[in-house]
């Protein structure tokens, strides 16, 4: 895979290009930076510039806290939260810095994340399906769901 990125105002214009190493498995945009998510455990931020895009270099790759691809980033006004193919689901600053990890409440893949002030979901590969406290990083309630019963 090779990420193509172009100029939102000018489809002529490539932009970005020095992203074009990371195969994106998801972003996020705030109004002033595009929050991402790569195939190779990487999540990180790049500040969105003005209609030109020419002096976009302010590209952050956080330190790196997933073993696997990032399937799944959410923000809110205070966080960002990535979850991906090691089963972690990381908490961070939106500047960057680890706020909490949990290793432990998924098994496979999370896949899915939703994400507003008060409450946080996530969703997995094994019919698990979580609610968090986002101000206490905090687990709330598992929901898991056993396809095997009748």
């Amino acid at each position: 895979g090779k990420l193509i990125s172009f100029n939102l105002f000018d489809p002529e214009k490539p932009i970005l290009s020095h992203l074009s190493k990371h195969v994106m498995y998801s972003i996020q945009l705030s109004v002033n930076y595009l929050y991402f998510g790569t195939a190779d455990g990487e999540v990180g931020r790049i500040k969105l510039c003005s209609e030109s895009f020419k002096d976009c270099t302010d590209l952050v790759e956080f330190e790196r806290h997933h073993s696997g691809s990032v399937y799944c980033i959410a923000i809110n006004k205070t966080r960002l939260v990535s979850g991906g193919s090691d089963s972690k689901v990381v908490f961070w600053t939106l500047s960057g810095a680890v706020l909490y990890i949990d290793h432990m409440s998924h098994v496979g893949v999370v896949r899915h994340i939703f994400l507003n002030e008060w409450i946080m979901i996530t969703a997995g590969d094994a019919h698990v399906l979580i609610i968090w406290d986002p101000k206490k990083l905090a687990l709330k309630h598992i929901y898991h769901h056993n396809p095997l019963k009748i």
